[in-house]
């Protein structure tokens, strides 16, 4: 007898089955695209996805360069020069609510640029603010202060900031003691500058060029030129050489006085 086949194969009918359905979705989902454009509907969400992808970028000026709105660790990592406090204010807002929170290198990057600009009281207001939201210090951003207090000459609070970093355990470094020692020279406190200077070697940090450079400016400032001079020497028997800083401030003094002969051979 004849074999009788199946006028539709089983896998073609599932085949056909699937087709069918798809194309039906493919209609559905026409229907629905028209009915959206006739409305309007469409072109609104269109609008509000591109608006929303739109405001993700925002135009922001640091350092002259007008930058999107990336990431704290981007703008750090470009530059952050000349920063404006309200900027400063928002980049440091940022930072904190962010997940997982910056490392104090980033906040000491932070820093570090708002002071270059000078503003002494906003980078400690913002150390502050870092304090307050459980954030502990270090000695990058604990010098960061022991300079912004001296350059505002307040010298009495950044030795409380000394005081700090011994009761956490730090051991002050030789930029703190040369940041200590520029803020007294500056407030005229030449003699206290010198004591201190003294104790950096009690505690195993020896003056550099720039202890003594700021000592000399301080000496010179206060009208004592041959204290100075004699500092000079001492120098040059420790085998520490001044620097241009140190001699042109020396040679400066040297003018004022009126002897030439002797700036002339310095």
């Amino acid at each position: 007898p004849l074999m009788r086949f199946p006028r539709v194969l089983p896998g073609y009918r599932e085949n056909t089955n699937n087709s069918a359905k798809e194309m039906m979705k493919i209609r559905q989902s026409r229907l629905v695209q028209c009915h959206l454009l006739e409305t309007g509907t469409l072109r609104t969400d269109l609008l509000c996805i591109l608006s929303s992808f739109l405001s993700c970028f925002e135009r922001r000026d640091f350092s002259g360069i007008s930058d999107v709105k990336v990431c704290f660790r981007e703008r750090l990592r470009n530059g952050i020069a000349d920063i404006k406090a309200d900027d400063a204010v928002v980049l440091f807002q940022e930072m904190i609510e962010s997940r997982p929170l910056p490392t104090l290198i980033d906040f000491s990057k932070l820093f570090s640029g708002i002071a270059r600009t000078r503003q002494y009281d906003l980078v400690l207001g913002l150390c502050k603010k870092m304090e307050l939201n459980g954030i502990s210090h270090n000695m990058y951003t604990l010098n960061i202060m022991i300079n912004c207090f001296s350059r505002c000459c307040k010298t009495c609070l950044a030795c409380s900031v000394l005081g700090k970093i011994l009761k956490l355990g730090y051991e002050p470094d030789t930029t703190t003691f040369n940041t200590l020692v520029n803020g007294l020279c500056l407030e005229g406190k030449v003699s206290e500058a010198v004591v201190l200077a003294s104790k950096m070697v009690e505690n195993g940090c020896q003056p550099d060029v720039v202890t003594y450079g700021s000592i000399v400016n301080g000496i010179c400032k206060s009208g004592d030129t041959s204290s100075a001079l004699d500092l000079l020497r001492r120098m040059e028997e420790r085998d520490i050489k001044a620097d241009v800083f140190t001699y042109t401030t020396i040679i400066g003094s040297l003018c004022r006085d009126g002897s030439m002969d002797a700036a002339t051979k310095l």
